[in-house]
Parts: structure tokens; sequence; C-alpha cells
């Protein structure tokens, strides 16, 4: 199934060919979580399936099959960094994100399956060890971001309360202060604060609060604004 198979799909509005079964074309999907081509794994892996999720294509058996597969991915060489494995991983949690973010619109997920989503999701959080963002050539990683997608939706189901609230932002303040070093900043400048944070962290795909702290810390010895810094940097990533 090359690329010009599935662009055939998307362009018929999803719609399965007749030659070809459902449980198929998804065995292929899936297949394609951790690829290292963004086409695959972007545009045509995640998109049919998100859309094929919203159409109610798949039965609840089904879905759950799915979820055991995904949370079973997050296991996939766990603890490696600077590698590809980052990619079936951190796409595995973003199918999962979409499953729960299609079952928040139409619940049809039991409790203990949010649930189980819920404590494998925090696992992996805490467990994950390459937070890189864009990959040259291969794309978006976004393991931290991903994950991020998944809490979110998660915090909206019917299933969650504030318990489990209480769990998601603890795993993620727990995710933030363990920074790869120590960093002792300096007084004459301080740390940094949100706004800081929003623009020399994730607007410029940087999730590393030592980076960022350093960041701040250099802009403001220039005296340089750090919004407008982190903004003006994140637009030069984009046109180059």
């Amino acid at each position: 199934m090359d690329k010009a198979f599935w662009d055939e799909i998307i362009q018929n509005e999803y719609k399965i060919p007749e030659d070809h079964s459902l449980e198929e074309l998804t065995a292929a999907l899936f297949s394609y979580l951790g690829s290292t081509d963004p086409d695959l794994r972007d545009d045509i892996g995640y998109i049919v399936y998100a859309n094929w999720l919203e159409m109610g294509k798949y039965t609840q058996a089904e879905v759950a099959e799915h979820i055991q597969n995904l949370l079973a991915n997050l296991e996939t060489s766990i603890g490696e960094t600077e590698t590809d494995s980052v990619f079936l991983r951190s796409f595995s949690m973003l199918f999962l994100a979409e499953i729960v973010h299609n079952d928040n619109k139409k619940p049809e997920l039991e409790k203990a399956q949010i649930l189980e989503i819920l404590e494998k999701g925090l696992w992996y959080l805490e467990a994950e060890k390459d937070p890189r963002s864009y990959v040259k050539e291969k794309g978006w990683a976004h393991a931290l971001a991903h994950t991020a997608d998944l809490m979110r939706v998660l915090s909206k189901s019917e299933h969650t309360g504030l318990n489990e609230h209480k769990r998601i932002l603890n795993g993620i303040s727990k995710k933030l202060v363990n920074a790869s070093e120590p960093y002792d900043l300096d007084p004459d400048y301080g740390g940094p604060e949100y706004e800081s944070f929003g623009a020399l962290g994730s607007t410029c795909g940087v999730d590393d609060i030592v980076a960022v702290s350093k960041a701040t810390e250099l802009c403001n010895a220039n005296s340089l604004d750090t919004i407008g810094c982190g903004v003006t940097i994140a637009f030069a990533m984009e046109c180059f």
C-alpha cells in the first residue's frame, strides 16, 4: 500500500475499498506508528485512524484490542534517547489520546479502561527519557507533547475526578522539576516566569527547564524581552 493508495482513500472521504478489509488496513496504519516517514506516520496513520474512529468504524471489542496494543508499545525500548524508537511510543500515546477524545464525545469505554490508560500514561510520563520535539528529516517526535494531549483528554473524561486530576498534575510537576542537571539561578536575573517558559520553551519546541532558564538569563543580561525573543526565534525556526 503506497501513499497514493491512502491518498485515494482520504479523497474518497475515508471509504474502505471493496477489495480490502478494515482489519487489514488498520493493521497497516498501526505499522506506521514507528515509521520515520512523517507522511506515513502523521498524515496517513494518525489522520486516517482518527477519522475512522470518529466515523464509528470500530466495535468496542476492536477499540479495546487497539488500547492493549498501544499500551504495550509504550514499553518498547523505553529509556532510550536519541533513537527512532521514540516514534512508536510517542505516536502510540497520540492514538490513545484520540481514542479517549472520541470516547469523551461518544462514551463507550468502561471506567476500568480509562483508568488503565491513565495509569500507564502516568508511568510513561515518568519513564520516557527522549524529550526531543522536531527530528530533522523524520518529523515531530513530540513524546511529551503527545503525553500532554492524553492527559488533557483524560482530565475531561466522565470517568476521572478530583483524585485522578491531582495525580495528573503531580505527574506533570514531577516531570518538570526533574531536570537533567541542577542549575543555579543567577540572583541578578532570577528564574523564568510562565511567559518565558511559553515563549522560549514550548513555542520553540524546547522542554528542558535548564535550557529555558539559561535562555531567560541571557535575555535579561542583554536587556532582551523574553517573549519577543522567543517568538522571533520560533518564527526563524519555521522559516528555515
